[in-house]
Formats: structure tokens, sequence, C-alpha cells
């Protein structure tokens, strides 16, 4: 069965956005618990994503990557939040078709010509 592009955000893009925010926050020196409290998270998942213990299992492109990098000042510095930096990432990979490429690696059944995102 088809997963919707929705799911792929859920499952698998959204986590990777929150260990990459993570993991950044934590190289810059910031103190496990105030992640989980910015990230709106627990101490065990934090836990779980600067171990890879948890998400994982997508890579991104570069401009992705990028993004990532920038969000992380914005979000300790408090300029902004998680939920909104994860939502203008999400919209980025949408419009750079980013989220169809994820979507089909991981569901093989999608059609190379699949455009549901775009109806």
């Amino acid at each position: 069965m088809e997963r919707l592009p929705q799911e792929i955000e859920v499952w698998y893009i959204i986590p990777e956005l929150r260990k990459e925010f993570a993991v950044g926050m934590r190289r810059s020196g910031m103190k496990q618990k105030d992640i989980a409290s910015l990230l709106g998270l627990t101490g065990a998942a934090v836990s779980q994503y600067i171990s890879q213990k948890r998400a994982g299992k997508i890579t991104f492109c570069a401009r992705v990557k990028q993004e990532i990098k920038e969000s992380v000042p914005r979000i300790t510095k408090e300029a902004t939040s998680a939920n909104e930096e994860i939502q203008r990432i999400l919209t980025l990979m949408r419009n750079d078709k980013h989220l169809c490429e994820t979507h089909k690696l991981l569901d093989p059944s999608i059609d190379k010509d699949c455009s549901i995102c775009f109806s």
C-alpha cells in the first residue's frame, strides 16, 4: 500500500529534522535538558537523537542541511520556534520536490511520475 506524503513527513522527515537540530544544539554546547525544552521533547528522546538511536533513515540534500544549520541558532536564540523552523523546512522540501524524492526512495511502489504532492 502506498504511503501518503504526510506519513513520510511524520515518520521520517520530522524525526530526522529534530535529530539534526538536537545534534547541532549539542555541538554548540547546550545541555540536553535545554535542548529538550526548546524542541518540545523529552530528555530521553533528545538522548536517543544525539546517540543516533532514533531517526537516521534518510539523508537530506545539501540545501536542506544548510537550512538546518541556519535554523539551529535561530531556535537557540528563541528568535523562532523549532516548530516554525520545521514547517519552514518542510515547505521548502515540498517546493523543491525533495519530499517526492524521499517518498520514492522509501516506497518503491510510488510511480516515478507521481505528483500527488502538487495535486
